[in-house]
């Protein structure tokens, strides 16, 4: 199964936004009233070619990729927040 993806700079979840924002009651909202986005991949991209002569693509430039858990992780949540992520998906603690 493909896991949903955004691009950071185009298009990302509400969810995620939240948890830039360590906005933890909004991140929780966002959490429990669209589950999906706590299994959806936040992707960063360079938008230029590594070089001249490189024709790159969407998949060989990525400069990070993320789940929420993870962007939550490193800004020290509530644990009552990672227990909501978590609650709508389990499997990112093994990701």
């Amino acid at each position: 199964r493909t896991m949903p993806e955004v691009d950071f700079d185009i298009n990302v979840t509400a969810l995620y936004d939240a948890i830039g924002k360590s906005d933890w009651d909004a991140a929780s909202h966002a959490c429990r009233r669209n589950p999906i986005e706590a299994e959806t991949w936040v992707v960063r991209r360079d938008p230029e070619p590594r070089n001249e002569d490189d024709d790159a693509t969407a998949t060989d430039n990525i400069l990070w990729r993320f789940l929420p858990l993870h962007s939550a992780c490193a800004r020290r949540p509530p644990s009552s927040f990672l227990r909501d992520l978590l609650k709508a998906y389990p499997e990112a603690a093994s990701l």
